[in-house]
């Protein structure tokens, strides 16, 4: 798919089959989550059509192309609700080789949601975000997830592993709180 603007800029999406992933077929990745997932919810046993490579330019001279390339690994199905709960796990890389590897959520009343990412050059990771989300039901049968807690650490370039026991590092947190009914934000 291709995409040229009236001011010039460009941006070109590729698609593949979601089992082509190499990040999908690696011995690495383990089918494991980090919550309990209803009996419903399980491994998806066909394929479809990702998005693996993005291209974009804003179309001014002097200007670099952008890119990004994406690998999947963990895809469900929720046979309860006939739907599909998407990927466990996606890595993106850009053109200069830094990978964001996240994770995201599968279980019905949390799926999408961002659980962690971490931004590594090589073998090096600077920066890794763990959100903490809660599920609301106002009415029963109707649940909604909000994002109560994140936290951003950011570390020394260099450093192996960029988690609690990283010795220099800076910690970012965010707090929220949300209207029980309603959904809205309260507080920041």
């Amino acid at each position: 798919e291709h995409v040229t603007t009236e001011l010039g800029a460009e941006v070109t999406i590729e698609y593949a089959p979601s089992n082509q992933s190499a990040l999908a077929a690696s011995a690495h990745f383990a089918q494991s989550d980090d919550e309990d997932l209803p009996d419903s919810v399980r491994q998806e046993p066909g394929s479809h059509w990702v998005v693996t490579d993005l291209r974009w330019s804003d179309g001014r001279s002097g200007t670099a192309e952008q890119s990004q390339h994406f690998e999947y690994a963990g895809f469900r199905f929720d046979d309860a609700s006939r739907e599909p709960v998407g990927a466990r796990m996606v890595e993106a890389t850009d053109a200069a080789g830094v990978v964001r590897t996240s994770l995201f959520h599968q279980h019905p009343q949390l799926r999408g949601g961002l659980a962690s990412s971490e931004l590594c050059d090589g073998a090096s990771c600077y920066e890794r975000t763990e959100t903490t989300w809660t599920a609301l039901e106002p009415t029963p049968g109707a649940s909604y997830a909000r994002p109560t807690r994140t936290l951003r650490r950011r570390c020394e370039p260099g450093t192996a592993s960029c988690d609690e026991t990283a010795t220099s590092s800076q910690l970012h947190g965010v707090e929220r709180s949300f209207d029980a009914l309603t959904g809205n934000l309260l507080q920041e």
